[in-house]
């Protein structure tokens, strides 16, 4: 499949990246030359607290009109008091059922899957390389049979996950 050539492709890497590439002697991977540019409708933020993700929510919300939804606002009633657990479940399922929101907040396991699940489907994370193989293209290979694959099942977008040290 050659990649698309719409105005609403962009190149997958900057020249830096270009430079790293021969610096390294690594080829650019020819499945996604390109990227789709994607719209996001729906977020979730989470952090430890203080850790500023309030904050960079409410930007967010600002920047793109999303609706902002924080877990403690469908968690907590007015007065502080905890709603019990299945209604919060409920609420917090509708909330889900929407086109457009940002959720700001851990909640529970099993919501906090699901909202990740809702906002970023489908993804891949923790692809990882043990350090004596890094620097092979063995990550490359990984993440070309995984956009491969994906393709071959027809998905057209996958979210990555990854941490750096």
């Amino acid at each position: 499949m050659s990649p698309c050539k719409c105005t609403k492709c962009v190149p997958a890497v900057g020249r830096r990246a270009s430079r790293l590439r021969r610096r390294l002697n690594v080829r650019r991977p020819r499945s996604h030359t390109r990227l789709r540019v994607v719209t996001y409708e729906k977020g979730a933020v989470l952090g430890n607290t203080g850790g500023g993700q309030s904050t960079l929510v409410r930007t967010m919300a600002n920047i793109t009109g999303l609706p902002l939804n924080p877990i403690d606002s469908i968690r907590y009633q007015a007065g502080g008091e905890e709603i019990p657990h299945i209604e919060y479940l409920e609420i917090h399922a509708g909330l889900l059922q929407k086109e457009r929101w940002i959720i700001d907040g851990f909640g529970c396991v099993a919501s906090a899957w699901k909202r990740f699940a809702a906002a970023l489907s489908p993804w891949l994370a923790s692809l990882y390389v043990s350090q004596d193989c890094r620097r092979r293209g063995v990550g490359s290979a990984l993440l070309e049979a995984a956009i491969r694959e994906g393709k071959r099942i027809g998905l057209d977008a996958l979210f990555l996950f990854t941490v750096t040290s």
